[in-house]
């Protein structure tokens, strides 16, 4: 009698933990489809900008992916740290416009830890004019988050959260605001098979000069295959100021220490929609780059260290 009791209370439990991950997943859906009936203009647009190397290598199907600090921009509880982390990212986006990123992880023990981002965007100095159209100097333009969060894993969940606040500057005029990431993971009962599910961005409009706009709020879930030397992962994100799209990539390894990735994401009109990386590791250190081919105002080229 309790050997039947045993078995049919972790079936129950199996199948309330698949429950919670496909009504968390819907969830999220409702949380986009209801954004997308208000959307309108939005600001701090930086923040729809892909930076981690690999995550863009997998054209930013990540969303139920884990991995060191790399997705932790998609899904706070997609972080697996085994030891202190540091990641640094340069993405050179377009002629004169550069977007950096340093973060760090920081376990405490199995199951928790912490990951402090900060990042952000750097416009070229731009000549100022007057109505004549005589040159009145230069101005500059940047945005940057910085924030930090935690996780907190059991045996198949994962939840995160993160905090993060906002800056932007316009020549002598600025903005902030401060903003949310919230996250789930599920490893299933099947090998290999993970769900993910995140909402980003989440805070107050922001009022810049006289304009009020709101942050561009994404819901992503996603379902994903890890199988060790192989990774395939499908995303669907919805931002509040744009339709639904959908993102997937696949990730090769080799000897342990070469990686292939690409991936396919049509979230823009401006860049094409494949992309494509590769990764080295050596003992402690991944060296990571990947490469968007670009369609309006060229290519951009990411690169990240990695020291872990």
């Amino acid at each position: 009698m309790q050997l039947e009791w045993g078995q049919g209370g972790y079936r129950f439990r199996r199948g309330l933990r698949i429950f919670l991950a496909a009504s968390f997943v819907v969830l999220v859906g409702s949380l986009a489809e209801g954004a997308s009936r208000s959307a309108g203009t939005t600001t701090a647009n930086f923040l729809k900008i892909g930076i981690q190397s690999r995550a863009v290598g997998l054209g930013e199907a990540v969303t139920s992916l884990a991995d060191g600090v790399s997705f932790a921009g998609y899904n706070p509880a997609s972080v697996r740290l085994t030891g202190l982390t540091l990641g640094a990212t340069h993405t050179a986006l377009y002629e004169g416009v550069n977007l950096e990123e340093v973060a760090i992880g920081i376990p405490f023990g199995k199951r928790l830890g912490m990951v402090i981002r900060g990042g952000g965007i750097q416009f070229d100095k731009t000549e100022r004019t007057d109505e004549a159209g005589n040159k009145t100097g230069t101005f500059g333009a940047s945005s940057f988050a910085v924030g930090a969060g935690f996780y907190f894993q059991t045996e198949r969940v994962s939840f995160g959260i993160f905090g993060k606040t906002i800056q932007q500057k316009i020549d002598a005029f600025k903005a902030s605001t401060a903003a949310a990431d919230i996250g789930f993971r599920y490893q299933t009962p099947l090998p290999g098979i993970s769900l993910g599910a995140a909402v980003l961005n989440v805070g107050r409009p922001v009022k810049f000069i006289q304009q009020e706009d709101e942050l561009p709020m994404a819901a992503r879930a996603g379902i994903s295959y890890d199988a060790g030397y192989l990774k395939l992962s499908v995303d669907g994100v919805r931002y509040n100021d744009q339709p639904v799209f959908l993102s997937a990539g696949a990730e090769v390894s080799l000897f342990g220490a070469l990686r292939f990735r690409a991936g396919y994401s049509d979230d823009s009109e401006l860049s094409s929609p494949l992309r494509g990386g590769i990764g080295f590791r050596f003992s402690s250190v991944e060296l990571d780059y990947a490469y968007t081919p670009g369609q309006e105002f060229g290519a951009s080229h990411r690169v990240t260290l990695t020291v872990r």
